[in-house]
């Protein structure tokens, strides 16, 4: 299963990268942040994807992050949150967790 298709379990609209729709939040965005390798000998080993997933809402939902955050530690996905942001041009918070 994808990082993207298992954020869509949350039934939460889930979009990659950019988006063209006005979308009401809650919401998360999905973007692709590159690899990291164990690697050895110039060997590749284990190849690991990483993630940025952009939290966007109106109203603090603690019991939403919750449910993100266990949703992404029971698959396997540790993560970095950032602190509640506030984008004023669009008028909504912003929640990052990398992965």
């Amino acid at each position: 299963m994808t990082i993207f298709e298992l954020l869509q379990t949350l039934d939460l609209p889930v979009v990659y990268g950019r988006h063209t729709k006005r979308i009401t939040p809650p919401y998360l965005m999905v973007m692709g942040a590159g690899q990291d390798h164990f690697d050895a000998d110039t060997t590749y080993y284990v190849t690991q994807d990483r993630y940025t997933i952009e939290y966007y809402y109106t109203e603090k939902d603690p019991d939403l992050e919750g449910r993100i955050e266990a949703l992404l530690l029971s698959n396997g996905h540790r993560y970095e949150k950032s602190e509640d942001l506030y984008l004023d041009d669009q008028e909504v918070f912003i929640i990052y967790y990398d992965i």
